[in-house]
């Protein structure tokens, strides 16, 4: 039974995915330079240095506490 309702949830995700697939997207990307977002630049430096596939982090690093402070001070 219990693995009836996995093949089942299986079964809805992957129509759920096919649906997505089938959307009209249309993407926009926007080159932002590092320096106008240094927290998100900094951590994709510590996810590379890292060698992980995901990383999770629930509480800021250290060392992006202070980068999140200048980027908030400059908010309109």
């Amino acid at each position: 039974t219990s693995n009836m309702a996995m093949n089942q949830d299986t079964r809805d995700l992957q129509a759920k995915i096919i649906d997505i697939l089938h959307w009209d997207w249309t993407a926009r990307i926007q080159l932002i330079q590092r320096e106008a977002n240094s927290v998100a630049d900094s951590m994709a430096k510590e996810a590379a240095m890292a060698q992980h596939d995901y990383l999770e982090w629930i509480v800021p690093q250290p060392s992006l506490v202070s980068l999140i402070r200048m980027d908030s001070s400059v908010l309109p």
